[in-house]
């Protein structure tokens, strides 16, 4: 193919104008690398690789067309016939914006510009915070669910109405936030159709799970728009036997759940239990969440396949000593200072793994939500694969897989991979090298698509403070850190940052500091 010079091409489309068509000696084509750039060209965007998008003049033949296109060397590769419009490769060793400048240049052509890569207009933050008053991360609350990814997997999937959520336990009040939440559900307790709470655990419990949400008052449940199925299972005490918990299961099973959540100190081992669990399993196409319970002991049970055992976190991402945990173990979430909704309509907070397991049951109604046909085998599997490790890699017995991540299951569960960028941190008060002293506050802006579910700091690789909220009136991006000096001798330390986002990545930001405390 022939190469042609810039100012042929523009005599050449100037002649096919008037149905003339010439012929020049050839000679290597100089793109100019001074050429102004349209508007567009100078805006941030990313644009498609090697495409120039043209539209030659209507009076211009198509032969002529053709000479020009070949003459610079570019192919189309896509047309819009209806708009006279054509995608044209570039070559791989060209500039974009160089040809695109050329393009403009020639009389021949009516407008050539760059395909430009358009995010959505949301697309400078991919998290939801909703408008309940009890989900505030600037105070603290609501922090379990920053921590397993809801505000991010709230961007993807809110939940689905057809996704029900059996809570088998003391009953479920129909309080403000589960204000037309609730489906049909069993007293197997007493053999009928009276679910009202005899005490407040299982209403706390289906509200961390689904409470209502974005609607300014209360707090926020992790599954939005999934309902719930309330199964009394309990005694007037609270307390239930396994026997009432496989009736329970085989009755949700039979109404329409599709995840069961059992909020009670779980013998994994037991047969009945296993055998209500298999059965919900393989009529629901759905899984069965139970707590891990929470006086501190350890369980040497093999996995059980049809239950999916929770233990529970700290703030400081490491499990609450009371937490139970084991070789059965499948997954964990935060159990500590969760607020909810009691059977009497007001906010609470409570701790146990009574309310890590509703986090768990409730992403699992999401998976299912954003896929509802999925097997229980594979939600489970989704769950385990999506999960931020903790503690040693891999399973391990007091974290099991790690903590449950809403926005990275939801993202698995529709068949993407989740998003891997990690935080970007700036520290704005120390520089490399600074001379410290005393105690101090470490500032750091912190910016990421998904939002930030909490801070770490390390010294010399020991983490030394962790913060799950914004500072105070200092902007949503802006985070402290205490670190108090004198604890340590004088010389030099390496601080590291760690931020985690919404979707599980973490980022570092590491600078050397003097103590002198002399």
């Amino acid at each position: 193919m022939k190469r042609y010079p810039k100012w042929w091409i523009s005599t050449l489309a100037a002649c096919c104008l008037l149905g003339v068509a010439t012929a020049q000696g050839s000679h290597p084509i100089e793109l100019a690398q001074d050429s102004q750039q349209g508007e567009t060209a100078s805006q941030p965007l990313e644009f498609v690789p090697k495409r120039v998008i043209v539209k030659f003049r209507p009076e211009l033949a198509p032969v002529a067309v053709q000479m020009i296109t070949d003459a610079l060397l570019t192919e189309v590769e896509g047309s819009i016939p209806e708009l006279g419009v054509l995608f044209l490769k570039v070559p791989d060793d060209a500039d974009e914006q160089d040809y695109e400048a050329l393009f403009q240049s020639l009389p021949a052509v009516e407008y050539a510009e760059l395909d430009y890569i358009v995010p959505p207009a949301t697309s400078y933050s991919r998290t939801v915070i909703p408008n309940d008053p009890w989900f505030d991360p600037g105070r603290g609350y609501g922090w379990h669910l920053t921590r397993v990814g809801a505000h991010a997997a709230w961007y993807y999937q809110r939940g689905s109405p057809q996704i029900v959520i059996a809570v088998l336990d003391t009953g479920v009040n129909p309080v403000s936030d589960l204000a037309g939440k609730l489906v049909p559900g069993w007293n197997i307790y007493l053999s009928n159709n009276d679910t009202r709470d005899i005490g407040s655990h299982g209403t706390e419990v289906s509200c961390v799970a689904a409470a209502v949400t974005n609607n300014g008052i209360g707090v926020a449940g992790l599954a939005w728009n999934c309902r719930v199925m309330p199964v009394r299972i309990a005694a007037m005490g609270g307390t239930a036997t396994y026997s009432h918990m496989a009736e329970g299961l085989i009755w949700a099973a039979n109404h329409g759940a599709r995840v069961a959540n059992l909020s009670y100190r779980i013998d994994t081992a037991n047969s009945l239990l296993t055998d209500a669990a298999r059965y919900f399993m393989e009529r629901t196409r759905g899984v069965v969440v139970v707590a891990a319970g929470n006086d501190g002991s350890f369980s040497n049970n093999p996995d059980n396949p049809y239950l999916i055992r929770v233990s529970g976190l700290d703030v400081t991402n490491l499990r609450l000593s009371n937490s139970n945990y084991g070789t059965d173990v499948d997954l964990c979430a935060p159990m500590y200072n969760i607020y909810t909704m009691a059977s009497d309509g007001r906010v609470v907070s409570g701790t146990g793994t009574s309310f890590s397991a509703p986090l768990v049951a409730a992403t699992a109604a999401l998976v299912l939500s954003a896929n509802p046909s999925l097997s229980g085998e594979q939600v489970e599997q989704i769950l385990k694969r999506s999960a931020v490790d903790l503690g040693p890699l891999g399973w391990d017995s007091e974290y099991g897989w790690g903590c449950v991540n809403a926005a990275r299951a939801v993202l698995m569960a529709r068949g993407l991979l989740p998003e891997s960028t990690p935080p970007t941190i700036r520290i704005t008060n120390l520089s490399d090298g600074a001379v410290v002293r005393g105690a101090i506050w470490i500032s750091c802006e912190v910016v990421d698509l998904h939002g930030i579910s909490h801070l770490e700091l390390y010294v010399d690789g020991a983490r030394t403070a962790i913060t799950t909220r914004p500072y105070p009136s200092t902007g949503s991006n802006i985070y402290r850190l205490y670190w108090d000096s004198r604890g340590v001798s004088n010389g030099w330390y390496t601080l590291t940052i760690v931020a985690q986002d919404g979707m599980g990545n973490r980022g570092d930001v590491s600078i050397r500091v003097y103590v002198n405390n002399s």
